[in-house]
């Protein structure tokens, strides 16, 4: 939990700063998404991991 409050944290400290955040997987264990999930919620973009689940679809469909 403290490394994705880390993760959050460091997140949201680079959009303050207006830059951006580049969220990838190094060894593909889930830690990525889960960050991700943690950072959407965090700026009000969702409400649940359900949200994001459907945030991130919807985006990946239009994106392919």
């Amino acid at each position: 939990m403290e490394q994705i409050d880390l993760g959050v944290a460091w997140s949201l400290e680079q959009k303050r700063q207006g830059r951006g955040v580049y969220v990838h997987c190094a060894h593909g264990h889930g830690r990525s998404n889960v960050v991700l999930c943690a950072v959407l919620i965090s700026v009000g973009a969702a409400n649940s991991i359900q949200e994001v689940q459907h945030l991130l679809s919807n985006r990946a469909d239009h994106q392919c």
